[in-house]
């Protein structure tokens, strides 16, 4: 077997289903539905085998993706400034035994979480995001389009046994569930049938602590983006929030307009 093949019956063999990977996409001659159609189950026969080297094995194929299952989750660190970002979420840089893989530009960083609800993906700052139950992530050995090769700092199936993810931050777990208030307030000020109001948003920018302000109002504008508000009606709104806690006007700008750039 290749690497590919081993990784993904390591894989498997901890309990998570598994997708081939082209690039950073699910392998549409594999898996035409995405992720409707993931690999599941110990590999145990021959047949087994055979199937997972012709599925990874395929001219196609450049990598294996890990479905996200509760209780997990994976933080997505892109590069020198995720990492800061995290580090304002959590308020350090540590991460224990937890499963941490590198990848072409950082980090993914998998942990669990004491949920009733599956956490869902959601953008914690400019170049962090949280990937939740419903998404996937390339895991080590996928080859990134640059030509990286992820590979794990602390594995998460040596040997086919999981090695299951710690309990997510107190700092992160904090700014999810303050996310999540306010999300569910801002949707509740929708009347029927008409746009919803800005004001949840505005408020939860106004109220940012030191360390999260520039995450929380990305998260806020890409919130308002999402929602179809035009830059121009939710931008001056949320920049007089966002100087109220005590951020700098430009740096405000530039926040919120890197977010609708993303949201398009």
């Amino acid at each position: 077997m290749n690497a590919l093949t081993t990784a993904a019956a390591e894989y498997l063999s901890a309990g998570f289903s598994i997708i081939a990977l082209s690039g950073k996409q699910p392998n549409a001659a594999i898996h035409p539905h995405g992720l409707r159609q993931p690999l599941v189950g110990q590999p145990e026969t021959s047949e087994d085998l055979a199937l997972l080297e012709q599925v990874f094995l395929h001219r196609d194929t450049t990598g294996v993706g890990i479905v996200i299952q509760y209780p997990y989750a994976v933080v997505d660190i892109d590069g020198e400034d995720g990492a800061q970002q995290f580090a304002g979420v959590i308020g350090g840089t540590t991460f224990n035994e937890t499963p941490v893989a590198r990848t072409a530009r950082g980090l993914h960083v998998w942990f669990g979480f004491l949920t009733r609800e599956p956490q869902r993906t959601v953008k914690l700052g400019p170049k962090l995001d949280l990937k939740g139950v419903g998404g996937y992530v390339a895991a080590p050995p996928s080859v990134h389009p640059s030509g990286f090769v992820y590979e794990w700092l602390v594995p998460i199936a040596p040997g086919g046994v999981l090695n299951p993810p710690t309990l997510a931050p107190d700092g992160l777990a904090a700014v999810l569930r303050d996310q999540a208030n306010t999300l569910g307030e801002y949707r509740q000020l929708r009347p029927a049938g008409q746009p919803a109001s800005l004001a949840a948003l505005v408020r939860h920018v106004r109220h940012l602590e030191e360390g999260n302000r520039n995450n929380g109002l990305h998260w806020a504008a890409s919130a308002a983006a999402d929602d179809g508000f035009p830059r121009e009606e939710a931008e001056p709104q949320l920049i007089e929030a966002a100087v109220l806690a005590g951020l700098d006007r430009q740096e405000a700008m530039v926040t919120i307009r890197s977010a609708y750039r993303r949201a398009r």
